[in-house]
């Protein structure tokens, strides 16, 4: 069946990589953000930050708009956006830098040393103010970068997921960055509906998609922005897909049922190592304090697991939204959300 394109007006409105023209509910964060930044239109150094917060936040879509808002001010400073999920070495990192300072080279083609390439972009040699985005930062596969970027007077700016992100760097670099924290905290109802509307007002013809539809799918969503969006999405491509010219309650239900299906299957592929392991302990209790899932850790995989970095992994598998927590310090104990 070819699909009525009855509902979807501008799909490109939906997608992750979407900036939109306004930010809605982050107005704190751009300040914030905005006033560590301001000292380099004054020719001093700006103040480094780390962003952290749960998916779909806003955290990348705040830093593009602030790129972009920055790059129509003025050509004297520029941001650069690294996502450290693809450049995740030093060697890749500084290469992706030296590929937008200077577009026309063709430096992927020619081997250059770290200190070459860091020589290349060295931002001192002209009058060109340069701050550095480091998103998803905690998957570097070293801290070298880190403590190189800032070392040279880069400014940095550095996203995760997680607060603790920034906790196995080494003293040393930790110390050169002297950075300032920003949390994201969960979008509101309020401001996760309004988000959903505006994008709705140019995805969709009009009376295409129900209003109160984007409230049920603000409400599922949760705090999170990009599941709110592919709910609308799917809703609309199940609809399109059947010859329908409106979104009905079948849809949407589909789409609710879709998206947190495709949640849980993102977050646990990207489990690892160590936090793998333990996640599987506690999906397979169902409920455990730490104690229990330490004893189980070592009768399973034969190596003792230190109480702090049990509880490192436990508060990451806790922001990642897969397990959950009761009750206070040694009484706390941990239970499997999916």
């Amino acid at each position: 069946m070819i699909m009525n394109q009855a509902i979807i007006k501008n799909i490109d409105v939906l997608q992750e990589d979407y900036l939109p023209e306004k930010i809605i509910g982050r107005k704190k964060e751009i300040e914030s953000i905005a006033s560590s930044i301001r000292p380099l239109f004054y020719n001093k150094p700006m103040i480094n930050l780390f962003l952290h917060g749960r998916t779909g936040t806003g955290k990348t879509s705040v830093i593009r708009y602030i790129i972009r808002e920055v790059s129509k001010e003025t050509s004297r400073i520029k941001g650069i956006y690294v996502n450290c999920w693809m450049d995740d070495t030093t060697y890749a990192v500084l290469l992706r830098i030296a590929e937008v300072l200077h577009p026309t080279m063709r430096l992927a083609k020619i081997k250059r040393s770290n200190a070459e390439i860091l020589d290349l972009i060295n931002f001192k040699k002209g009058n060109t103010k340069v701050f550095v985005v480091l998103d998803e930062v905690d998957k570097l596969k070293s801290d070298e970068i880190l403590y190189m970027l800032s070392r040279e007077g880069y400014g940095l700016i550095m996203i995760s997921n997680y607060n603790i992100a920034l906790n196995k760097l080494d003293r040393r670099v930790r110390s050169s960055l002297s950075y300032i924290d920003i949390e994201f905290e969960p979008y509101d109802y309020e401001d996760l509906y309004n988000i959903l509307k505006e994008r709705s007002k140019y995805a969709f013809y009009e009376g295409a998609f129900p209003e109160p539809f984007l409230k049920v799918a603000a409400k599922n969503a949760k705090g999170d922005a990009r599941v709110g969006i592919s709910i609308i999405r799917n809703a609309a491509l199940f609809a399109e897909q059947q010859g329908k010219k409106k979104v009905d309650r079948e849809d949407l239900l589909k789409a609710l049922k879709s998206v947190k299906g495709a949640k849980e299957q993102e977050l646990e592929k990207e489990l690892k190592g160590k936090t793998k392991k333990i996640y599987e302990i506690v999906k397979g209790l169902g409920e455990a304090d730490a104690k229990e899932i330490s004893r189980i850790y070592k009768e399973r995989f034969g190596e003792d697991i230190h109480e702090r970095t049990l509880r490192y992994y436990l508060q990451e598998l806790v922001e990642k939204g897969l397990i959950e927590t009761k009750g206070e310090k040694r009484w706390k104990k941990y239970s499997s959300l999916i």
